[in-house]
Formats: C-alpha cells, sequence, structure tokens
C-alpha cells in the first residue's frame, strides 16, 4: 500500500476510534481495533520515519485505553495485550506530529 494511502487509512481508524468514544462503543469492540490500529500505527511509523496525526483524537484514544486499563473487567489476556499497545503507542508519540 502506498504512503499515501496508508495515511489515509490511519486518519479514518483514528476518526473512527474517537467516534465510538463519543458514541460509548462497548469495549470488546473498540479494543481489538484499538490494537490493530496502533500496529498498523507502528507500522507507518517504522516504514516513514513520522505521520501527521490529529493529536487530540489520539490523545482522546490514549485516555480511553489507559482507563481501560484500570478497569477489573480485563482479562489478564487482553489487559497484557491493551498495555503492549499502549506503551508501543505512548514510544510513538515522538514521531507523530499535529495536524
Amino acid at each position: 500500500m502506498s504512503k499515501r494511502k496508508s495515511a489515509e487509512k490511519l486518519r479514518r481508524q483514528t476518526k473512527k476510534l474517537f467516534g465510538w468514544i463519543e458514541s460509548k462503543i462497548i469495549d470488546s469492540y473498540f479494543i481489538p481495533e484499538y490494537i490493530n490500529y496502533i500496529e498498523q500505527l507502528g507500522n507507518f511509523v517504522q516504514s516513514y520515519g513520522s505521520y501527521n496525526i490529529d493529536i487530540d483524537k489520539f490523545n482522546g484514544i490514549q485516555n480511553k485505553i489507559e482507563n481501560l486499563l484500570k478497569s477489573p473487567d480485563l482479562s489478564p489476556t487482553q489487559r497484557d495485550s491493551l498495555e503492549s499497545k499502549f506503551d508501543l503507542a505512548q514510544q510513538l508519540v515522538p514521531n507523530l506530529s499535529k495536524f
């Protein structure tokens, strides 16, 4: 996939995840989408070095995950996977620029 198409896909995913937060979509749908999103974001940054992102939406998504990680309702497997992707996302922040 080209850089442009990959960037467009990431923008759509950012918008979708943030919209799901506003719509209060249940966590069992949100978590796998977040994990996929961070994997794709990591691959993009690894391939191209940086990514222009709506940092406010990204921070909103990260805040949602931070709150989920505090939830007693997560299974240990979910928690480990989610925590791993949250940590990866935090490592990517220096390579994200606002637009």
